[in-house]
């Protein structure tokens, strides 16, 4: 009788060591609880960080997009109202017989 409760005593004890080694890892292991928990307040500033780096990419973009197009409305504007060409260019300009009535109009 008193070889089966050490037994048992046994048995519990290695339940309990086993239970204790498995929250252990769960909670203080790499890939547990606290590491999960880490990396998710990680993950949130990265997110936040992210957020604000798409805002400035926004921005320079907008940046980049206002100086093409102005340079472009800038040479559209010497072309055709100063009759401004680039060296070895031959520029065309075709005028239909209604705008030519209008300018001897005028």
């Amino acid at each position: 009788m008193k070889i089966l409760n050490n037994l048992n005593l046994l048995r519990y004890k290695f339940l309990f060591f086993i239970f204790f080694f498995i929250q252990y890892f769960l909670w203080m292991g790499d890939g547990g609880w606290r590491d999960v928990w880490k990396k998710e307040s990680q993950l949130s500033m990265l997110e936040a960080q992210l957020e604000i780096d798409k805002k400035k990419l926004k921005q320079i973009r907008a940046q980049v997009d206002d100086l093409q197009k102005g340079y472009n409305f800038l040479e559209e504007k010497a072309r055709f109202e100063m009759g401004m060409i680039k060296p070895d260019e031959k520029f065309l300009q075709l005028r239909n017989k209604n705008t030519l009535e209008e300018l001897k109009a005028k």
